[in-house]
This record gives C-alpha cells, sequence and structure tokens, in this order.
C-alpha cells in the first residue's frame, strides 16, 4: 500500500513538473512585447524605423537599450533617454512607439546592432546590420582620368516613415554639383552648448535642417551699451520649411517663442526688449516634408530710431510688375509644363498680385514641370544675373513629401547658378519631374532686372559608359504639396539596369566631356517586382476639428486642431506605413501603397482615437474633439 502511495505521488511530481514547463513555455511564446527594425540592413546615416508593440497594461514602463552604433534621431513622445537606454511608459494598449535611428558614420560594415526591449516579465530583441553606404545607392566605377568627378543620382522614392539620407560626398577641387546635400556652415551647433557665437547685427544665410532632425543654436551677444535696444530676429524660408524659433537665457530658461508670423506665413519672427549679456536662440523646423537641400536665413538686428526727417522727394511712377510669363507658378499645383532642350529666359521671382505685398521687394518662388522617360540622364541649370543667387532642387511625383531626386545650391565657388545631373531608371517609364527654384536670401529690388534663365537638357557622358551595380527595389512613397511661401523668400526596379546608352540623334553633346563619372543608381517604386503582389496608390486625408468655436456639430474652416500627429498602420502586421502633423487648418494628408485587399487603421494617440479603413474606399472621417472644459484650457 505503502509502495502504491509512493509510486502514485512521484508520477503526479512529474505530470506537475511538465504542466509548469508547459505554461511557462506557452506564456513566453505569446509575450505581449514585439519589436522589429522596418530593413534588415542600412547604410551608414540612413534613418530605418524601429518599431516596438506592447500588449500591456497602462502606465507600464518599457526599457529600451540600443546598441552604441545606432543614432537616435526620433522617438516616441512617451520615451525619455536616461543614460544608455530609453524609458517609455505606455499611454494606451496596445501600445505602439517609432524610433527614427541610423548608424553612426564611423561603424565599420558589418556590424551588427541590436536594440533590446524589455518590460515586465517579456523581452524581445531585433538585429540590423551595417553595410558602410546606403543600401538604396550603387556607385559605378570607370577610368580615372584629368577631369573632376560628377555625381548624377536616379530618382529616389523614400518609405512613409523616414526618408533615406544620403552619405556625404567628398568632392575634388573645383566643386562641382553634388545630388548629396551637406550640413551648413554653422554646424555643429544642435546643442546649446555648442551655439554658433554672434553679434548683432548679424545675418547668416544657406543655413539648413541637415541631417535629419537638425535643431540649430546661436548665441547672440548683446554689449552693455546696446542694453534697452529692441532686439530682432527673423527666419526666411524655402518652401518647404516651417519653423519655430525660441529665445532663451544663457541658463537655458525660455524668454519668448513664435512658431508662424501668421496663419499662411510659416516663418518666425521675434522682437524684445535686449538686456547686456547672452542670449540662445534656437530654431527648430516642423514641417512634415524633407528638408533636403532647402535652406533659410536668420537676421538678428536692432530697432532704431530714424534720424531726422526724410528730404521730400517727387513721387516717381509706379515700377513695372515683376512678372515673368510664367507668373502665377509659385505653388505645387501651377508648376508651370517647360519642353526639355529650350532656354527659358527671364524668369523672375515675383510675388503674386495681393494687395498687403510690396511687389518691389517680395519673392516667390519658381515650380516647373517636366516630363522624363525611364533609361535616360538630364541636366537642368540655372544662369542668373548679379543679384540672384538660385537653388535649384528636383523632385518626382510625389513632389516634396518624398525625398528629392537631387538639388544644388551653387555650381562653383564663384558662380551663383545651379546645376544637377540626375538618371531615371529604364523601366520606370515615362513620369513627371518637379524642379523648385528659389531665391538664396533676401532679394534686393528692383525684381525685374534680376533675372535667371533655366535649361534643361538630356545629358550623356560621352567617354565613358559606366555600369550601375544590382541594387534593391524601394517601396512606397508619399504624394502631397505645400502652399506659396508669400512672406518669405521664395528660395525655394527590382530588375537594375545597367547605364543606358540614349539613342545618338537625341543626345546634347559637350564640348568639354565629363569623364570619371559616378552613378549613384536609386530605385523608382513605379518599377515593380513582377512576382510581387499588386499594390495600390491610397491617399488618406484626415480632418482633426474642435467644435467649440460654432458647436454646430461639423468641422468649420475655423476650427482646425493643428499639430496632431496622426499615424497609418497596416492592420494585419502592425507595421507603421505613414504619419504626419496636421496644418493649421486641422488637415493632414498621406499616400501609402499597399496591397489592394489591405485593411488599414488611423490613428490619433493624442486625442485615443482610432478609425479602421479598407485600402479599396479609403475615406476617414473626420475626428471632432469635444470636451466639458473648453479646450484652450486643457492645453499646456
Amino acid at each position: 500500500m505503502t509502495r502504491t502511495l509512493v509510486r502514485r505521488w512521484h508520477m503526479l511530481g512529474i505530470l506537475l513538473s511538465v504542466w509548469l514547463v508547459l505554461l511557462t513555455t506557452t506564456a513566453r511564446a505569446s509575450t505581449p512585447l514585439a519589436v522589429a527594425f522596418s530593413v534588415a540592413e542600412a547604410g551608414h546615416g540612413e534613418p530605418v524605423t524601429l518599431t516596438i508593440t506592447a500588449a500591456l497594461p497602462l502606465a507600464t514602463t518599457i526599457t529600451v537599450e540600443l546598441d552604441a552604433s545606432l543614432m537616435v534621431t526620433a522617438s516616441p513622445s512617451d520615451c525619455q533617454s536616461s543614460a544608455a537606454q530609453w524609458q517609455c511608459r505606455t499611454t494606451d494598449t496596445p501600445w505602439i512607439g517609432v524610433f527614427v535611428v541610423a548608424f553612426d558614420p564611423a561603424t565599420p560594415a558589418g556590424t551588427v546592432a541590436t536594440a533590446t526591449v524589455t518590460a515586465l516579465n517579456a523581452s524581445a530583441t531585433a538585429q540590423l546590420v551595417a553595410i558602410g553606404i546606403p543600401a538604396a545607392t550603387a556607385t559605378a566605377t570607370t577610368t580615372a582620368t584629368s577631369q573632376p568627378s560628377v555625381t548624377a543620382t536616379m530618382p529616389s522614392v523614400a518609405t512613409e516613415t523616414a526618408w533615406p539620407t544620403a552619405t556625404p560626398w567628398l568632392t575634388p577641387t573645383p566643386m562641382l554639383p553634388s545630388a548629396e546635400p551637406v550640413p551648413d556652415s554653422a554646424e555643429p551647433n544642435n546643442e546649446a552648448d555648442r551655439a554658433t557665437p554672434l553679434g548683432v547685427p548679424a545675418t547668416l544665410d544657406k543655413l539648413s535642417f541637415w541631417p535629419l532632425g537638425d535643431v540649430d543654436y546661436f548665441a547672440v551677444q548683446v554689449k552693455p551699451s546696446q542694453a534697452g535696444l529692441t532686439l530682432t530676429i527673423n527666419t526666411y524660408l524655402t518652401v518647404g520649411l516651417d519653423t519655430q524659433l525660441r529665445v532663451l537665457t544663457s541658463d537655458g530658461a525660455a524668454i519668448a517663442s513664435n512658431d508662424d508670423v501668421s496663419p499662411t506665413d510659416p516663418r518666425s519672427s521675434l522682437a524684445l526688449r535686449a538686456e547686456a549679456g547672452t542670449y540662445l536662440v534656437e530654431v527648430r523646423n516642423v514641417a512634415p516634408t524633407h528638408p533636403a537641400f532647402k535652406t533659410y536665413r536668420l537676421e538678428v538686428a536692432f530697432i532704431t530710431a530714424p534720424v531726422g526727417a526724410p528730404n521730400p522727394t517727387a513721387e516717381a511712377s509706379p515700377a513695372a510688375a515683376p512678372w515673368d510669363s510664367y507668373h502665377g507658378n509659385y505653388q505645387w499645383d501651377t508648376a508651370a509644363l517647360i519642353p526639355i532642350g529650350d532656354t527659358v529666359a527671364d524668369l523672375t521671382f515675383g510675388c503674386p498680385d495681393y494687395a498687403y505685398l510690396d511687389l518691389a521687394s517680395c519673392t516667390v518662388p519658381d515650380f516647373f514641370t517636366i516630363s522624363v522617360k525611364g533609361g535616360l540622364c538630364y541636366s537642368a541649370s540655372t544662369t542668373v544675373a548679379a543679384g540672384v543667387d538660385t537653388n535649384l532642387i528636383v523632385y518626382g511625383p510625389e513632389r516634396d513629401m518624398a525625398a528629392p531626386w537631387a538639388g544644388n545650391d551653387d555650381a562653383a565657388h564663384d558662380e551663383a547658378g545651379s546645376t544637377v545631373l540626375f538618371c531615371v531608371p529604364e523601366a520606370a517609364g515615362v513620369l513627371d519631374a518637379y524642379l523648385l527654384i528659389g531665391q538664396v536670401g533676401r532679394l534686393a529690388p528692383p525684381l525685374n532686372e534680376r533675372t535667371y534663365t533655366l535649361r534643361v537638357d538630356r545629358w550623356l557622358p560621352t567617354t565613358a559608359t559606366p555600369t550601375a551595380t544590382t541594387i534593391p527595389m524601394g517601396t512606397g512613397g508619399t504624394a502631397g504639396g505645400s502652399v506659396p511661401n508669400n512672406g518669405g523668400d521664395g528660395m525655394g526596379g527590382s530588375n537594375p539596369q545597367p547605364q543606358p546608352a540614349a539613342p545618338q540623334p537625341t543626345l546634347i553633346q559637350r564640348d568639354t566631356p565629363l569623364a570619371g563619372i559616378q552613378i549613384e543608381e536609386i530605385p523608382l517604386a513605379q518599377a515593380a517586382q513582377p512576382t510581387a503582389q499588386p499594390t495600390i496608390l491610397v491617399p488618406l486625408s484626415v480632418v482633426v476639428c474642435y467644435d467649440g468655436v460654432h458647436a454646430n456639430k461639423s468641422c468649420d474652416i475655423d476650427e482646425g486642431v493643428a499639430g496632431v500627429t496622426v499615424y497609418v498602420t497596416d492592420e494585419q502586421s502592425g507595421t507603421v506605413l505613414a504619419q504626419a502633423v496636421t496644418d493649421p487648418s486641422g488637415r493632414a494628408a498621406m499616400s501609402v501603397r499597399v496591397r489592394d485587399t489591405a485593411m488599414l487603421i488611423v490613428s490619433m494617440p493624442s486625442f485615443d482615437a482610432t478609425q479602421r479603413v479598407s485600402a479599396r474606399t479609403p475615406q476617414v472621417k473626420p475626428i471632432m474633439v469635444s470636451t466639458v472644459t473648453p479646450l484652450p484650457a486643457l492645453l499646456p
């Protein structure tokens, strides 16, 4: 009897142990924590999305540990950096956190970086491999000659979650057109303790927000003899930038801030009574569009009283309006179509005929569009009159909601005109390209005498035909537009193909051959995988409003809520496909490329709002916010 009981207890113990093992294994297999990089490998400086999904209780702390080789360029608002870790606190369930990271340029190729996420008793890891150069870039080498090298780029379509960042290219002397955006001359000044010192008055031109996520700091010195004067700080912008300006004390306390000069003018402007000492000026870009090749100007000055009364002068006759034959092409939707191979002359940056604008000094950019063909290369260049300094950026059909194809400010150190070279993959077919041309800095009147000439040609190196190496297929892209900046400066496939030889009768042959050509081939999403499942481009338009103005249960034009982050995710995989921030009217526009059977989740975590949308019928209902207490009282 005793032996039987012992034997039974022994068997029961074994069964209990097996049950515990199975329970533990099952719990681990169904862990509520997941982490994934958007790609398996990445080049130096190339932004990669790291998405964390947590099905955990609210207010749970999540620890994110990243390899030292990874730089964080964007992080969720629920996360804060602490030493070598990030601490995140869940505000929703499931909670989705999106980081944008990039490899440090000094990272050796082949390095495997690990991201580890832990919370409660769960953990998850993901790995990313460094390949040394951007994954979307292939470089072809030709025989070296005495001619300096020139870079031409293929059109690039970025993914919706992050734009590809080009690796800085060191050009020989003299500097030739570069398709690589580079940091401005004031860098590195992206931290308060590395602020660029400025006296007053001071003007800095050709500043940029590059690399992605860049913030600029300047230390303005006010002398004791200047105390009591009114200090003014102004920004002047390329179309597609939107500055946010803050003035801080030397110890970091905020004194004043400004986002937009007006609801239709994204420039920033501040005026304050100056005291002797040092002020920190912080300039950020809050535009949702890609900042590559776009520049801004910073002016710091004092307002002084006029000395004496002006001498009376005879009333001058009004000057001729500074408009060219393409007047009205100052935004994406009114871009003027120009032919390839013709010289477009006598162009100006004249503003629209609005009563509140000074037509003698106001400037806006010019937008042009051209029809390009796959398998051909093109050159676009400007020649300028004295006083004109152009900035030329080439975009694809997605306009500036995707990374630009190429861009250039100065064609040479002593030349204010611009020149860019770009090639279109043969599989792309026929598509539209856009040229955004603007004046760098503020243009002195009279505008109608400050003209420039634009010419776009087919281009082919006559001494060598390089062959591009194999590259992966691009994915996705967004479409969108931009409104004119009337108050600012107006600065504006899967089967890789070898570099094509264009039909000889239509080529423009140059007197001086360009040898030693480097071709950077960046694929287009239009060149789809033959075996891939068909996808469609799904446009999404979101409206967020606060019905506290008219209380009529509808979103009126003056009830939009600006600055709300909107996410679009794939319902099946949970992948973040796109994100945008609502404009002053409360609207955000995005496009995602997905299967036609896909279901999308549109979410606004700020208001705990989500909608399920079909890719075939992408209709998003307006998000109407209502509160018991008036909304302004709830805002920080």
